[in-house]
């Protein structure tokens, strides 16, 4: 039995299915969105268990959700602080 050499593609794959040819390009920025978009929702998870964590190690289970609404506010008002431009000073 012989074994099948390596095959490379040319850029453009019309070869099976002419009606159906897949841009190398396009593929690969579809990819890259889809990265981005995993990377960013993995992030948003980790952020988001962190904060459970903190409030669980904060406040323990009895407390939970007034802790989680507590350390929302603060960290909403963190944030508004933060993005508030500083006024010069005279």
């Amino acid at each position: 039995m012989a074994r099948i050499a390596w095959q490379f593609r040319s850029l453009v794959q019309c070869e099976l299915w002419p009606n159906e040819c897949v841009d190398l390009a396009l593929l690969l920025l579809y990819d890259l969105a889809m990265a981005l978009l995993r990377g960013l929702f993995w992030l948003a998870l980790f952020i988001f268990f962190t904060f459970c964590f903190i409030v669980l190690f904060e406040y323990g289970t009895h407390d939970f959700s007034n802790g989680f609404q507590k350390e929302f506010a603060r960290v909403k008002e963190f944030v508004m602080q933060a993005a508030k431009p500083e006024k010069p000073k005279k």
